[in-house]
């Protein structure tokens, strides 16, 4: 969406070191924010999201698929947690 572009530090806080493993991609967000942006470079655009806020539930975001590096999350209240995507 063109409403995500060009906003740098989106959504607030600091995100926690991005995890990498081939296909897979974890990502960290601490504090809770309701907008993540998400540069996963799995150089696929529409990988699977599964969110999981820190006290273990599942949390369903709006996901808009940026391009086939960046994924931006959209919740309906600030949220912290873990997003895991994958190819």
């Amino acid at each position: 969406m063109s409403g995500f572009a060009g906003l740098g530090g989106f959504g607030g806080g600091t995100p926690g070191p991005p995890i990498d493993t081939g296909g897979r991609f974890e990502f960290h967000k601490s504090p809770a924010a309701k907008d993540w942006v998400i540069a996963h470079n799995l150089n696929f655009r529409y990988v699977l999201v599964q969110v999981v806020d820190d006290s273990g539930n599942t949390v369903i975001p709006d996901v808009h698929y940026t391009n086939a590096n960046r994924a931006d999350l959209v919740f309906a209240t600030p949220v912290e947690g873990t997003a895991i995507l994958r190819r």
